[in-house]
Formats: structure tokens, C-alpha cells, sequence
């Protein structure tokens, strides 16, 4: 183990240190492409449209974030905190949406929530996959490519199907 030659952030143990030291900068070839509130599909409940643009500002942020880290400890320091509080949304979002779902009788409840369940368990694992081994480019691939396709066309389909249910199951029992 070589020596460390720089300070240590505070609260860096020396092993983050020294895997922080020896892993390969991550570099972006050009700035992410953001996401934008008017590309999102639209569904028929105001809220769910506002829960998605609040999950696309959430991603935004994480996709600045990605390119400007530098090391392994930087970006670990950086990342945990938002990455929880993006998952944290998810559950609080796909918890609320079930309810509602269960609560109305729609009808093919069970193939949404599993899919909800599925991604929850998706975005859980790559964010503990990143916590154990710090690769970002599996963490960038699944943030820039795999999670906003997977919701643009979830709100598009599955979504959009909830809404127009709900919306109509909302008037009918006012």
C-alpha cells in the first residue's frame, strides 16, 4: 500500500483514501443532456405530472453531478446523499400511486406494482453496487441511459392508463 500524498477529506477513512487514490478518474467526453418538465409525457392527474417533474429535476441534478466528480471519495461524498434522496422520492411516489390504485380497484394493479417493484429493487441495487465497489460508469449508464427511458415510457403507458382510471374514478365517487 502506497503512501497517501494528499489530505484526507474529513471523514475519509484511509482505506476510501487509498481506493479513491488508486481508481482511474472518471471523465466525460461533454456535459450531460438534461432532461426538460415539457419532454415528459403527460398524464391526467396533475399530480402525478407534478411527481414526475419533480423526479426529472431530482435526476437533473445527479446528472450535473456525475461529470464534475472527480475521484472515488469525492464522488461518493457527493452522490449518497442525492441517490438516497432520489430513491427515497421513488418509494415515497410508487407507495402513494399503489395506494391509490388499490384504493379504486384498478384493475391491473398487480402488473404495475411489479413493476414499480422491480425498478425499486433495480435502482437499490446499482446504488449499493456503487457504495461497494464505487464504479461509476455502472451508476452514469443506469442515471444517463437505463432509469429515463424506463420512465419516459412507464409514464406513457402505464402511467397514463393509472391516471385515466383514477382521474375517472375520483368524479365518479366525488
Amino acid at each position: 500500500m502506497s503512501a497517501l500524498t494528499w489530505p484526507l477529506p474529513p471523514g475519509t477513512n484511509a482505506e476510501e483514501a487509498q481506493m479513491a487514490q488508486n481508481a482511474p478518474t472518471p471523465r466525460e467526453p461533454h456535459p450531460p443532456r438534461l432532461l426538460r418538465h415539457e419532454d415528459l409525457p403527460r398524464v391526467a392527474l396533475a399530480e402525478m405530472n407534478a411527481v414526475h417533474e419533480d423526479e426529472i429535476d431530482m435526476l437533473n441534478e445527479l446528472l450535473v453531478l456525475l461529470p464534475q466528480t472527480g475521484t472515488y471519495a469525492e464522488a461518493r461524498h457527493a452522490l449518497d446523499h442525492r441517490l438516497q434522496a432520489l430513491l427515497e422520492h421513488l418509494r415515497t411516489h410508487f407507495s402513494s400511486e399503489e395506494e391509490l390504485m388499490r384504493r379504486y380497484g384498478f384493475p391491473v394493479y398487480p402488473i404495475h406494482k411489479g413493476e414499480h417493484d422491480r425498478v425499486r429493487a433495480e435502482l437499490e441495487q446499482i446504488i449499493a453496487d456503487w457504495q461497494t465497489d464505487g464504479d461509476l460508469s455502472a451508476l452514469r449508464h443506469y442515471l444517463y441511459e437505463v432509469f429515463p427511458a424506463w420512465m419516459f415510457q412507464h409514464i406513457a403507458s402505464m402511467d397514463r392508463v393509472t391516471a385515466l382510471f383514477l382521474a375517472e374514478a375520483t368524479q365518479s365517487r366525488g
